[in-house]
């Protein structure tokens, strides 16, 4: 039953990550990019802490991706009103635009579209039940 589960765990880890990033650029359905729009939107002014700690993710990894992005003019750079040292990151109205043009796209997908999505959330599933 044990060694069920961790094979059910790392599966399931190796499904998420070929549906959130897919194998070429771009083709997962919501790359590491969208995940940082996501939460930027979700909870405004977002300092690289915040997003190192949910994507788990290097500084420097983070560092590139938030320079790209800013770059692109999906998000934009600012500092603490009241600690210049401490800094934060907004989406911007293209990033907005972006983020919500993904997630329209994602809820359309049909199911033959995702194909293993459906085994991921059956897996999710029972691994969820089998935690509690």
């Amino acid at each position: 039953m044990k060694e069920q589960f961790a094979k059910d765990l790392i599966y399931t880890k190796i499904l998420t990550d070929r549906l959130s990033e897919g194998k070429a650029e771009n083709s997962g359905l919501f790359t590491v990019k969208y995940q940082i729009l996501y939460i930027i939107k979700k909870n405004g002014k977002t300092s690289p802490k915040l997003l190192i700690k949910e994507l788990v993710l290097a500084k420097s990894n983070l560092a590139l991706i938030a320079s790209d992005m800013i770059s692109q003019g999906l998000i934009e750079k600012g500092k603490d009103e009241h600690n210049k040292k401490e800094i934060f990151y907004t989406i911007t109205e293209k990033g907005n635009a972006m983020l919500t043009e993904k997630m329209k796209s994602i809820e359309n997908l049909e199911i033959e579209d995702v194909g293993e999505a459906c085994i991921l959330l059956e897996k999710l599933n029972n691994l969820l039940q089998k935690i509690h």
